[in-house]
């Protein structure tokens, strides 16, 4: 016994079987939200290898503190996304595109300061403490996930937007330390490099 199918049904089941139907305890929403961050640093990791490459043969590089606080920058601008959607939704829902949209330039800004940062500790650091430093960064990596879970816990006690604001806040704070205080520290960090 055969049965033809056409190519919309065969969609609507794949659809339905990897993304309506529940697998383990995770709703859908969930699941497509940790997957969305996921994706946008595989899809745009070739594109920002390329974008930085044009830069160097270009005009120069960056530097790593400038890579790392344009990944602030984009921190802040992800979370404002969030932050203009609710406002411009008056109390209803919002459209999944800006829950996506922010998802994806998160998993950007990340691309751009986290192995920016291992880099530029490995690099900088001296042979005798390197790895007690790139330790360091990662205990960083550890608290500031532990201080995000406490921050979480205001949720409920501020409105959704003033939720997101204080966190394009936090990332737009790191973006304007890196404004100030990014080239005395570059300077700093290239004479004590190790050669």
């Amino acid at each position: 016994m055969s049965a033809r199918l056409t190519w919309p049904q065969v969609l609507a089941w794949r659809m339905r079987r990897q993304l309506v139907e529940p697998i383990g305890k995770s709703s859908v929403p969930e699941v497509v939200r940790r997957l969305c961050g996921v994706q946008a640093q595989v899809a745009s990791s070739a594109e920002l290898a390329i974008r930085v490459r044009r830069q160097a043969s270009r005009r120069g590089e960056p530097g790593d503190l400038a890579k790392i606080g344009t990944g602030a920058w984009m921190a802040a601008a992800s979370n404002l996304i969030l932050v203009f959607a609710i406002v411009a939704a008056r109390g209803a829902a919002i459209h999944p595109i800006w829950p996506a949209l922010y998802c994806a330039g998160m998993g950007v800004a990340f691309l751009y300061y986290w192995p920016t940062l291992l880099a530029l500790v490995s690099r900088a650091a001296p042979a005798a403490v390197n790895s007690t430093l790139m330790g360091m960064a990662f205990v960083t990596l550890f608290i500031s996930n532990n201080v995000i879970g406490w921050i979480g816990r205001f949720y409920e006690q501020m409105s959704p937007a003033a939720f997101w604001a204080l966190h394009a806040a936090i990332g737009a704070t790191g973006g304007i330390l890196v404004l100030l205080f990014g080239r005395p520290l570059g300077r700093a960090l290239e004479t004590r490099a190790p050669t």
